[in-house]
C-alpha cells in the first residue's frame, strides 16, 4: 500500500499542503487499482505501480538536469532502486520503440547503490550482463549521460547496445547525448 512519508506533511508552508493533499487523493485511486488494471500513458498503457515508478523515475531524470545545470553533485539515496528498476526493466521496450528485434536475453545487472549494497536483477548465470555504479546507470537508462562518459562495464553484444540506446521512458525514441556532451564538472 502506497503512503505519504512524513518527510513532506510539514505543516504551515501552503505548497506542501496542496501537494500532499493531491499526493493523498492520488495514492487513494491507485490503492483502489487492481494489478490488472491499465492507465492509459505515452507509450503503452501502465499498472498503478509502473505509473509511480515512471513518474519518480521522471522526477528524477529531470531533477538532475537542474543540478547539472548548476553544477551540484546530487546525494543519492536507496530510493534510487526505483530508477534502477525502470531502467532494467524497459530492456525490450529500448529495442521496440527503434523497431530494432528484441534479444531473446534477460540480462544480468548489477548495480551498486548508494548505500554501497549491490542490487541485482537477472539470472546469476546471464551471458550477458552490465554492472558498475547505480547512479551511473541511471543517468544513461534517463539519457543524462552517455555511456562512455561512465565507468559502466558489460559483457554482451546485446547488452552494450542497448546501453547505447537505453530509454527508461515512453513517447517517441531519443538519441542519448554524444559522448562528453553532458558530462558535468561538478563545483
Amino acid at each position: 500500500m502506497l503512503k505519504i512519508s512524513n518527510h513532506f506533511k510539514r505543516r504551515g508552508d501552503p505548497i506542501n499542503r496542496l501537494s500532499v493533499f493531491f499526493g493523498q487523493t492520488l495514492i487513494k485511486r491507485l490503492n483502489k487499482m487492481s494489478p490488472e488494471d491499465r492507465l492509459p500513458w505515452y507509450g503503452p498503457d501502465m499498472s498503478g505501480p509502473s505509473f509511480v515508478t515512471g513518474r519518480l523515475m521522471e522526477t528524477w531524470a529531470h531533477s538532475q538536469d537542474v543540478f547539472d545545470a548548476l553544477r551540484i553533485r546530487r546525494i543519492n539515496c536507496s530510493r534510487l532502486i526505483h530508477v534502477a528498476h525502470i531502467g532494467v526493466k524497459t530492456f525490450n521496450w529500448s529495442f521496440i520503440v527503434r523497431k530494432l528485434k528484441v534479444p531473446g536475453i534477460t540480462p544480468r545487472v548489477e548495480l551498486t547503490g548508494p548505500s554501497g549494497k549491490v542490487w541485482k536483477w537477472g539470472e546469476p548465470d546471464a551471458k550477458e550482463r552490465v554492472w558498475g555504479s547505480a547512479e551511473e546507470f541511471c543517468l544513461v537508462v534517463t539519457q543524462r549521460r552517455n555511456v562512455l562518459d561512465t565507468g559502466l562495464k558489460c559483457q554482451g553484444k546485446n547488452v552494450a547496445k542497448w546501453l547505447t540506446i537505453a530509454q527508461a521512458f515512453a513517447g517517441v525514441p531519443q538519441e542519448h547525448p554524444a559522448p562528453g556532451a553532458r558530462k558535468v564538472d561538478y563545483k
